[in-house]
Order: C-alpha cells, then sequence, then structure tokens
C-alpha cells in the first residue's frame, strides 16, 4: 500500500508516508484508520 501511517511520540504525532500513485482504495483504507487514531488519542 502506498500509505504509511506509524504512530511516533506514544501516540502524539502521526506520521504519514505517501509513494507512488494513491487509487481510491488506498484513500478508503486511510481514512476509518486515521479517524481511528485520532479518536484513540484526540
Amino acid at each position: 500500500m502506498p500509505i504509511q501511517l506509524d504512530e511516533e511520540g506514544g501516540g502524539t504525532v502521526l506520521a504519514v508516508h505517501v509513494s507512488g500513485k494513491l487509487a481510491k482504495a488506498d484513500y478508503e483504507h486511510f481514512v476509518p484508520e486515521f479517524e481511528r487514531l485520532v479518536r484513540q488519542h484526540g
């Protein structure tokens, strides 16, 4: 997957690494995971 999420600083920093061409499926996977992490860590 061209999008990689890495939690850093005990969840206070979310590093997003993007490479290559993004497809709709990549975005559909990224958004719920991003939202979950935001809810979890604020």
